[in-house]
C-alpha cells in the first residue's frame, strides 16, 4: 500500500472551512498529532482527546461540558447541564452514535437552550454542521479538514477535496471484483468508492464502482479509514 499526502490540499479545505463557517474550531485525534497538520493549526482554536500545548482536551479540561443533547455519547443530559455551576463551554456532539441527521431547528433549540441556561459558548460537532446554515455556536471540524468528505451525508465539502490517496494493489480480479489483501485492520470506507464488503483480511470492490489501473486501485480515505491508518503508521 502507497498513501501520498498533499500539503496544498489541506491548506486549501483549511481555507475553504476558514471561508464558510464563522466560529470554526479544530478537533485533532491523538493519532494525527505526528502530522503537520498541527503546525499549520497553530494559529486556530484546536481540541484534542489528550492534553497539548497548543490545543484544549475537550474530555478533561474544566471549561467544558459535553451535553448529550442530541446524541446518547458520553456527557450529561440537559437537566443535568442545568445544575453546571461553571457554564463556560456546552460541548454537544451529533451524529456519532445514534447516526440521527439533526434538522436547522433541532440545532437552534438546543443553541438557544444552552444559552439560555447559561452557557457562555456552544460547540457544535462534528463537520456535518458545516453542511446547515447555521452560524450561531462554535463548529468543531475535523472530517472535513482532513478527508473533504462528510460521511453523514455521504458526500463531499463544495470545494473541499481529499488530501490523501491510497494506492492499493488488486490481489484477486473476478469478473466482476477486484478483491485486496487489506482489511478491517486498516479500511472502514472511502469518499470515491463504496467497498462490496470490508471483512477480517480482505476488502472488495465492484468493477463498475472503481477501475484498476496498473493492477492498482486508487482509494480516498474516509475519516474511519483515516483514522486507522494513523494508528498503524502507514501516514
Amino acid at each position: 500500500m502507497q498513501v501520498h499526502y498533499d500539503d496544498k490540499t489541506f491548506l486549501a479545505n483549511l481555507a475553504v472551512i476558514k471561508k464558510s463557517v464563522r466560529f470554526p474550531s479544530f478537533m485533532i485525534k491523538k493519532e494525527f498529532l505526528h502530522q503537520i497538520w498541527v503546525s499549520h493549526l497553530q494559529k486556530e482554536k484546536m481540541y484534542s482527546n489528550i492534553d497539548g500545548v497548543y490545543w484544549d482536551n475537550i474530555y478533561d479540561d474544566p471549561k467544558y461540558t459535553i451535553v448529550d443533547a442530541f446524541d446518547q455519547r458520553e456527557g450529561i443530559t440537559m437537566e443535568q447541564a442545568k445544575l453546571v455551576q461553571y457554564k463556560h463551554t456546552a460541548v454537544v456532539n451529533f451524529y456519532c452514535c445514534n447516526n440521527k441527521i439533526p434538522t436547522l431547528l433541532d440545532l437552534q433549540t438546543i443553541y438557544d437552550n444552552l444559552t439560555h441556561v447559561g452557557y457562555e459558548n456552544v460547540s457544535f460537532g462534528g463537520s456535518m454542521i458545516m453542511f446547515y446554515d447555521f452560524h450561531q455556536a462554535e463548529t468543531r471540524i475535523g472530517e472535513v479538514l482532513y478527508t473533504g468528505y462528510c460521511d453523514a451525508f455521504e458526500q463531499m465539502y463544495p470545494g473541499c477535496e481529499s488530501p490523501y490517496k491510497m494506492y492499493v494493489p488488486v490481489a484477486k480480479e473476478t469478473d466482476t471484483t477486484y478483491v485486496v489483501n487489506y482489511g478491517l485492520r486498516y479500511f472502514s470506507g472511502f469518499s470515491n468508492v463504496t467497498p462490496l464488503c470490508v471483512n477480517t483480511d480482505v476488502s472488495v470492490f465492484r468493477k463498475a464502482d472503481i477501475t484498476a489501473e496498473n493492477g492498482m486501485l486508487m482509494l480516498h480515505p474516509d475519516y474511519y479509514t483515516l483514522i486507522k491508518l494513523a494508528h498503524n503508521d502507514k501516514i
